[in-house]
């Protein structure tokens, strides 16, 4: 411990942006993060709260099969489809992508445009699949 505070007492200025920087990246986290839940979680929301399920695959991915009454906006597309989405401001929305990797980015975008409760699923699609959970197809 005395080694550290010598440290930053010699290094102050070096300390002083170690310290300012690990507080933008905290800061950052904190306001863009959303929550990412599993397939028993997305499923009792679905049920429970009456979840709104958003899949953000392109058009062709999601007509191979989709969560049941999910709706499909392309990543691509969720600036463009904000009176869409503005009329479930009042539920939770949940993404969903091919495999968890995305959601995040576009859970950004939908913060940035007033939607504030969003989850994402973790691991996508991938995940529902692989615990053997139903999709549908049109």
């Amino acid at each position: 411990m005395d080694q550290i505070v010598e440290f930053v007492t010699n290094n102050w200025m070096l300390a002083g942006a170690w310290f300012a920087l690990v507080t933008l990246l905290m800061v950052s986290f904190n306001s863009t993060a959303s929550k990412a839940i599993g397939t028993q979680q997305v499923t009792t929301m679905m049920n429970r709260d009456k979840a709104v399920i958003v899949d953000i695959r392109p058009k062709a991915d999601f007509s191979k099969g989709h969560l049941l009454g999910s709706i499909n906006i392309p990543v691509a597309n969720i600036k463009d489809s904000l009176k869409e989405l503005e009329k479930y401001q009042q539920r939770p929305i949940i993404l969903v992508d091919a495999s968890g990797l995305h959601s995040s980015g576009a859970a950004q975008q939908m913060r940035k445009l007033g939607i504030q409760e969003i989850s994402r699923m973790h691991g996508g699609i991938l995940s529902w699949t692989n615990d053997n959970l139903p999709l549908s197809k049109p």
